[in-house]
């Protein structure tokens, strides 16, 4: 069984605390949020742009911490899944490889190359595995295509046409902050660009 931390419950902290419920081999054994009311099991003010509404949780056997590093020492803890704003995925990131924690990062993976290329070289240093939550490779619809794609059945792609339809995330204030979020070409436009190059390869 695989114990895992979420660190930070916003929106994606609560898509992914309801996604392992269903997951087998998994189970959500901490949590760590600066929020009381979250700490409490009360999510019902978190927003989102799909999936539920914020409810209420029942967090019974679920340990809730209100300081991050509290969270990253416990010694129960196999994962920790950050779902923490865009500019503290570095920093997070790295203190729970150093703890000795396998890392699931929310995308982007940083805001900064240097803090990218930081995460990856503790990890390898830690022998541990860090995952960015790239998800569109999973989905059904666009694995099928790379599926396809890759096969050759339909011949070599010479291009593509991709648009992005996604309401626009009113509810984070430091959304346009490209210190802290990035905007959509970092928090929405990422998703495109990684199943993109998966497709046609690294630009030149």
């Amino acid at each position: 069984m695989l114990k895992v931390g979420i660190a930070g419950i916003g929106f994606m902290g609560m898509i992914h605390y309801l996604a392992y419920q269903g997951a087998r081999g998994m189970r959500v054994e901490a949590i760590y949020s600066r929020s009381k009311k979250k700490r409490s099991g009360d999510w019902r003010g978190i927003q989102g742009n799909f999936g539920p509404a914020g409810q209420k949780m029942d967090l019974s056997g679920v340990r809730t911490y209100g300081r991050l590093e509290d969270l990253i020492a416990d010694p129960k803890i196999d994962l920790v899944d950050v779902t923490l704003p865009p500019y503290l995925h570095a920093d997070t990131t790295i203190s729970a490889l150093k703890a000795g924690k396998h890392v699931f990062c929310e995308k982007p993976i940083s805001l900064q190359a240097d803090e990218s290329q930081r995460m990856v070289r503790a990890a390898s240093q830690a022998k541990r595995q860090l995952l960015i939550g790239h998800v569109l490779p999973f989905f059904p619809e666009y694995a099928w295509a790379r599926r396809v794609i890759e096969s050759g059945k339909y011949g070599k792609p010479l291009g593509g046409s991709f648009r992005r339809v996604i309401s626009d995330p009113a509810w984070l204030k430091d959304y346009w902050n490209p210190k802290r979020v990035g905007g959509p070409m970092l928090d929405l436009h990422v998703h495109d660009a990684h199943f993109i190059r998966l497709l046609f390869g690294m630009p030149k």
